[in-house]
């Protein structure tokens, strides 16, 4: 992922992206929130890719859900961590593609 000043929400509905942190390869949630990135982050997709994201200005995550903006500066984060539910939204993109 480049760093454009931007948040974001991704969801995946192919396969799991893969994410280096701390030198190691991890795989992600299918449900994310990117922070605001003032270095690059490496990732792997898998096989099958697909997914939806939306882009925030500098602000806008922290105004919709009012989370702590400086905990997600330069991470990605399960968006179930943050917000309860997130396994409904995920089901729901799921459903719209069959």
């Amino acid at each position: 992922m480049i760093c454009d000043g931007h948040s974001e929400l991704i969801f995946h509905f192919g396969d799991a992206y893969c994410i280096q942190k701390s030198g190691r390869w991890h795989q992600q949630a299918p449900s994310l929130v990117a922070g605001q990135l003032d270095e690059p982050i490496l990732l792997k997709p898998g096989v099958k890719s697909g997914m939806i994201g939306v882009k925030f200005m500098a602000t806008g995550l922290w105004r919709l859900f009012g989370w702590n903006m400086r905990r997600l500066r330069n991470d990605v984060v399960p968006l179930q961590d943050l917000v309860g539910g997130a396994g409904i939204v995920q089901l729901r993109i799921k459903e719209a593609l069959t």
